[in-house]
């Protein structure tokens, strides 16, 4: 072990420096402390691009039962980094302090937002493509409740569990290496490479960064988990009614 104060090579399990004394349980401490949360990031940033390429890239994920399958999945897999990080991340459940404008800019501002963006990807998809990808509605048209089944899947599920993975699991352990504001910053970018969308980065990437800054400055989830299943029910429900 190599002492950081002279530089004296070390017997691996000394606790002190043989040249100068100086502790090195600090060092390798240091060391952990940085190496720690760092792995378990790459851990879960590699099983998350995993995780969505199996459903991008292959044709798992057309029926409705594979969807839930796949929903049902991703739960559990989130659950188990929760549990990893359950003290600090259970804290950020804790119910903010009376913010009504925020919650009324949320609630107001989301859906207006999603409307923006629905209209903007169909324009995109059609001129630029040709093509008009499924709405989320179509995926469950088979099932017995297509449309309660479409925001389970894609308004409640993420909002809930993609908030407790990027702006809870990932931005803790960013935290730990680095400063808050890399933290929001690398979280959101973690956040949009993991939707596989080049064009989508337009308004993915800024929505993550807001997630996080709400994460950082008010200490909790519920701003993010609550804009998150507004702007996704927003979309469901325009792509219901365009249906």
């Amino acid at each position: 072990m190599i002492c950081s104060n002279c530089q004296h090579s070390n017997h691996p399990k000394a606790r002190f420096c043989s040249k100068c004394g100086t502790s090195l349980d600090t060092e390798e401490k240091q060391k952990n402390d940085f190496n720690i949360p760092l792995n378990r990031l790459i851990f879960f940033f590699i099983l998350n691009l995993i995780y969505i390429a199996i459903i991008n890239f292959t044709d798992s994920a057309e029926e409705y039962q594979t969807i839930l399958l796949f929903d049902a999945i991703f739960i559990i897999f989130v659950l188990s980094f929760y549990i990893v990080d359950f003290k600090q991340i259970t804290a950020l459940f804790r119910w903010p302090e009376k913010n009504f404008k925020l919650w009324l800019s949320i609630i107001l501002g989301m859906p207006v937002f999603a409307f923006v963006i629905v209209n903007f990807t169909d324009f995109i998809n059609q001129s630029l493509f040709g093509i008009s990808p499924p709405s989320y509605y179509e995926l469950f048209i088979d099932s017995p409740y297509p449309l309660l089944l479409t925001l389970v899947s894609f308004a409640i599920v993420p909002a809930i569990f993609e908030e407790i993975a990027f702006r809870a699991f990932a931005f803790n352990q960013l935290q730990q290496v680095s400063s808050t504001k890399i933290a929001i910053i690398v979280s959101a970018i973690m956040f949009t490479i993991l939707h596989l969308s080049i064009i989508s980065f337009l308004w993915i990437f800024p929505i993550g960064l807001l997630f996080g800054h709400w994460r950082a400055k008010y200490k909790t989830l519920w701003y993010g988990i609550l804009a998150h299943f507004i702007y996704n029910a927003s979309v469901c429900l325009f792509e219901y009614l365009y249906y």
